[in-house]
């Protein structure tokens, strides 16, 4: 990208810091507009995705991450915040992590059957080069 070091240092210590602080809007705003902004800019840049080209160039490449990155940074806080809204502070690390795990476990079998048997390929298959209809390289 033609950066020099110091304004890539500049920039990580930025997010570094960023990251620490909570969410200023949430008080402003409440979490229901936030989740609406995050979700949509999240689509946003899901969108642009599918639009990029081999030589799309950084720009646009710029606009997609930022779209997905501030689109989730915006939507996770105040997804957090609305869902242990109602329960005391000292239980509400708990249900946050347990649905989080929950959703992953219940995800995961359907990541697998998205991705195919090729998910799946270890052992004799994969050292014959046999992965399902995949052949390991």
């Amino acid at each position: 990208m033609g950066w020099r070091p110091v304004a890539v240092g500049a920039l990580a210590v930025f997010v570094a810091v960023e990251r620490r602080s909570p969410d200023p809007m949430l008080p402003l705003f409440g979490p229901r507009p936030l989740i609406v902004a995050g979700l949509a800019l999240g689509a946003l840049g899901m969108l642009n995705l599918l639009l990029l080209k081999e030589n799309s160039g950084y720009p646009a490449l710029l606009a997609t991450l930022l779209g997905l990155g501030v689109g989730m940074g915006l939507l996770t806080t105040a997804v957090v915040t609305a869902a242990v809204g109602g329960i005391p502070p000292e239980r509400a690390g708990g249900v946050n992590n347990t649905a989080r795990q929950a959703g992953v476990r219940s995800a995961r079998p359907w990541e697998s059957r998205l991705r195919g048997s090729s998910a799946a390929c270890t052992g004799r298959a994969s050292s014959r080069g046999r992965c399902g209809s995949w052949r390991s390289a």
